[in-house]
């Protein structure tokens, strides 16, 4: 893989070309989408491995709730998002050559978040893919991007996770990526949320990652 730093083109496993930057409010119509595609699913295609589907009810995020995440400061909570970068060739009228232009299209994100800004913990959460390009590797850049701003710019030292305890593949794949379970459970809180859980004492597992 190539740098891992946020305004840079990065490639996947898969050989998928992306550009890592730091989310605007001009894109919360397609982030909204794309977020609520990874916890709730997206027609024609299967269920993604990040689904809550069966457990939780409405949508994960809407667009007046992301605006106010990427309003905070940015000391203390980022959202990142990743752009397939895909050429296009275009000929225009009377022309002779051809040109080639990038099409850009938002197709995950994650967030970075610390209770101040001199905190060394920093949650990770609102991680998504778009489920038609899971399994491509993205998922894994978004975190290694997400961990490494928040070890080299705001000095973290420590990567915090909540995580559905029912959703043991998930579960599965954070373990993989160095998380540990704390045995820390916290309560699902559906006041706080535009979702709500559909089973009861439903409740997040945190996870812990040393960044050093």
């Amino acid at each position: 893989m190539s740098s891992m730093s946020l305004n840079s083109y990065v490639t996947t496993k898969k050989g998928l070309k992306l550009y890592v930057r730091v989310a605007e409010e001009k894109d919360c119509a397609t982030l909204d989408t794309v977020i609520n595609w990874a916890y709730r699913g997206k027609e024609g295609t299967p269920d993604p491995w990040t689904t809550e589907k069966g457990l939780v009810a409405g949508k994960r995020i809407d667009e007046a709730g992301l605006l106010q995440e990427l309003k905070r400061d940015p000391e203390t909570a980022r959202v990142i998002l990743v752009e397939l970068i895909k050429p296009v060739v275009q000929v225009e009228d009377g022309a002779q050559e051809e040109t080639t232009k990038e099409e850009r299209t938002i197709v995950g994100s994650i967030k970075i978040d610390r209770e101040s800004a001199t905190s060394t913990d920093v949650l990770i959460g609102m991680f998504s893919v778009d489920p038609s390009l899971q399994s491509n590797g993205i998922g894994q850049i978004l975190f290694k991007i997400a961990e490494s701003f928040a070890l080299e710019h705001w000095k973290c030292t420590r990567g915090v996770l909540h995580v559905l305890s029912v959703r043991q593949e998930l579960l599965n794949w954070y373990y993989s990526m160095n998380y540990t379970p704390s045995g820390e459970l916290i309560p699902f809180l559906h006041e706080k949320h535009t979702d709500s859980p559909l089973i009861d004492d439903l409740c997040f597992s945190t996870l812990y990652k040393s960044l050093i």
